[in-house]
């Protein structure tokens, strides 16, 4: 039987004293389709009062009649409560509620799944004063984060670019979708060249110091050229995949899956050596710096990653625009091409360099009543690259609106990543500790003789790096800075001059 059109809901408002002192009094309504009676619980006190008073939980639960379920349902309820439907009921469950005009909207179906009726529940009344007030502690900024900075952008040479590679001079870079061709720029954005590519949608571009790679998603293969764009070799990358971001870290290659979410680290044959999760779901450029992988986010956000090899994130950035594609590093700036701005942007590296200090001010303030602030302190990995000055926070009372600062000093000693927590104690009852993440890069300065891959020595790694270029090995990310003889290479005589840096001799 089929209901007509649901008649407006007539309210019977049932005001029911409970034998318990001091717990307000609960409100319940009816509808033909409800049964008349419905059940009223309590948990007990929450741990909250007001004027000495006690909050206490409630549950409120109306049972449907027979055959009848709820479809789906609407709600309108003022404070710290939540409702649930089941098959035949439907329970408000709360500790903090102040019931004026608050309403539960709702569709009630047969058992065949047809809609009867569509009614609203209604209760008038205040069941609970307003919760009492405590301390609320926040803080800004929410973490100490590093920034790219972008030193110069350019126009693209094609409407839809997407790889990026850097040869030691040149910037190349493909068009995924109109000329379908690679083209040579300088770091100007001036065109030097172009050549077609071997397939009809090249996307991921990378150098091994002496090839391109490139990976069309089209053909779903990894082609090695020269920089004619003559073939010297390929393999097949598994169907099915939505490929796009390459990159080669001195020994094998890694591309991005958009279709699984995932980075794949093979050898230059395409045999699978391992895979790591992307942290975006839209993985697309890739590169790789000598220490870590970044990886482009086209969308949803639009974001740069900067990872550890074994996938481990440690820091992210906004990109410029919404379709963040291509990323190259060329030993020293990091590169990054955008489809929907048709540019190429040039960034400085984040970080500080190593012996030198970066400070940031973090405002803590009160929202609440009366806030003590206790003894702050500096925990986690690095703790020592990070310490406390101009503290106006330890141990400090603040009244509602008020703030007080305190500095955050990050001086690395060596480079890499690194993490701490700042620890701010308080008699908030939601936040006893507050912790804000410390995050810093430690960086070269200036490249000194035979310091070829760039950190704070001169050691063994140096002299293997400079032996394996003289050796004719592919070698990326290297300093031309630590040149030892003025012949403007690495190569053997810096691998000795390293050699002998270590022996001390």
């Amino acid at each position: 039987m089929k209901n007509t059109f649901f008649k407006y809901l007539s309210l019977t408002i049932l005001a029911i004293a409970l034998s318990v002192p001091n717990i307000p009094y609960c409100f319940g309504a009816t509808h033909p389709y409800l049964q008349n009676t419905f059940t009223y619980t309590t948990g007990g006190t929450t741990g909250v009062s007001v004027n000495g008073q006690p909050l206490y939980s409630c549950k409120i639960t109306w049972p449907l009649k027979s055959g009848y379920s709820f479809q789906y349902l609407w709600e309108k309820i003022e404070g710290n409560g939540w409702l649930n439907a089941g098959e035949n009921s439907v329970t408000v469950d709360y500790w903090y509620l102040s019931l004026a005009d608050s309403e539960i909207r709702l569709n009630i179906s047969d058992n065949s799944g047809t809609v009867m009726d569509t009614g609203t529940l209604m209760w008038n009344g205040s069941a609970f004063v307003e919760k009492e007030p405590v301390p609320e502690i926040s803080v800004s900024p929410l973490a100490y984060q590093e920034s790219l900075e972008i030193l110069d952008s350019f126009a693209t040479p094609t409407d839809y670019p997407y790889g990026m590679a850097f040869d030691g001079e040149y910037l190349w870079i493909t068009d995924f979708y109109f000329s379908d061709k690679i083209f040579k720029l300088d770091t100007r954005g001036n065109t030097i060249s172009s050549f077609s590519s071997p397939g009809r949608s090249p996307m991921g571009l990378t150098y091994d110091g002496t090839y391109l790679w490139n990976l069309d998603s089209d053909d779903m293969k990894i082609y090695q050229l020269d920089k004619n764009g003559n073939i010297i070799s390929s393999f097949s990358i598994s169907e099915g995949e939505y490929a796009g971001g390459l990159t080669y870290d001195e020994t094998y290659l890694w591309h991005s899956n958009r279709s699984d979410k995932k980075i794949y680290q093979t050898d230059t044959s395409g045999n699978i050596i391992s895979s790591i999760n992307s942290p975006g779901d839209s993985p697309t450029g890739m590169t790789y710096d000598g220490r870590y992988l970044w990886i482009a986010n086209w969308y949803s956000p639009a974001k740069i990653y900067q990872m550890e090899i074994n996938g481990n994130v440690v820091n992210e950035f906004d990109a410029p625009g919404n379709n963040a594609k291509g990323m190259t590093f060329d030993g020293e700036f990091l590169w990054l091409a955008d489809s929907g701005t048709d540019k190429i942007y040039k960034y400085r590296m984040p970080g500080i360099t190593v012996g030198s200090s970066s400070t940031e001010t973090f405002t803590v303030k009160n929202s609440g009543i009366s806030l003590l602030i206790g003894f702050l302190s500096i925990s986690g990995a690095d703790v020592s690259e990070f310490h406390i000055q101009n503290n106006n926070c330890s141990n400090r009372t603040l009244a509602t609106g008020q703030e007080a600062a305190v500095q955050i000093v990050f001086s690395p000693t060596s480079p890499g990543v690194k993490n701490a927590f700042l620890r701010i104690p308080s008699n908030d009852p939601n936040i006893p500790v507050l912790e804000v993440p410390l995050r810093g890069t430690g960086k070269v300065g200036e490249i000194g003789k035979g310091n070829v891959n760039g950190d704070i020595t001169v050691d063994l790694k140096d002299a293997i790096l400079s032996l394996k270029i003289a050796s004719g090995i592919p070698v990326i990310s290297v300093y031309k800075e630590a040149d030892v003889n003025g012949d403007g290479k690495i190569g053997v005589e810096e691998g000795i001059f390293a050699l002998r840096k270590t022996a001390s001799l």
